[in-house]
């Protein structure tokens, strides 16, 4: 009687034991199931600030491309205006240039005449010069013979005045001339002074010297 009782509650230990197994097998899967739905929300979760923040990069992107940098486009009009203002000042500042240096050589022609020394204005003569003296030689001349000429010339007359009085300031052929007077042989002697210049490169030079 005690052997039946005891198989009868072994029976029901192993009843109840596998009853517990199988109820725990049926749970794990909804364990799992839910781990995995909570780590697909978790996911999604973290994927919304990512959208976020591409989203707000793109409008930035779009807003961008909607408003491009303005850009100062010069019409061809304008921009030829400038070319021809800055070409008009160029003209001005060499005019006003060219003025000041022939202006210095009319003056250098001055003094050598009043004083007697052609030195003064004899390194601006051209290569060749033509030379018209009263009384004296005619015809054109090397810078080095026109100086030794007006040399000559001026040591036989002794000046009393000189000035030149009027002066053209051309662009292509400046010009100075005034009125001399001498005492040549004992007596006194009038004289016209004419000297022109022309550009030889980028300077002036002393091309034309009449004494009349």
């Amino acid at each position: 009687m005690k052997v039946g009782t005891g198989f009868c509650l072994c029976l029901l230990v192993c009843f109840f034991s596998s009853g517990l197994a199988q109820e725990r097998k049926e749970k794990r899967p909804e364990r799992s199931v839910r781990t995995h739905e909570a780590n697909i929300g978790a996911d999604r979760n973290r994927e919304k600030p990512r959208n976020h923040t591409e989203r707000g990069t793109a409008r930035k992107e779009t807003h961008q491309a909607r408003g491009p940098a303005r850009v100062r486009i010069l019409s061809p009009s304008s921009t030829s205006e400038q070319i021809s203002q800055r070409t008009q000042l160029k003209r001005q500042n060499t005019t006003i240039e060219t003025r000041s240096d022939s202006r210095r050589i009319f003056d250098n022609v001055q003094e050598g005449v009043s004083t007697g020394n052609i030195g003064i204005f004899s390194k601006h003569m051209a290569g060749e010069v033509y030379l018209n003296l009263r009384g004296g030689e005619r015809g054109y001349y090397s810078a080095n013979q026109a100086y030794y000429l007006l040399e000559d010339y001026f040591k036989t007359r002794r000046l009393v005045s000189f000035d030149f009085t009027t002066v053209g300031e051309t662009v292509t052929n400046p010009y100075a001339t005034g009125r001399a007077s001498f005492n040549f042989k004992g007596s006194r002697e009038f004289a016209q002074v004419y000297v022109s210049l022309s550009l030889s490169g980028e300077r002036w030079v002393i091309t034309q010297i009449k004494i009349y």
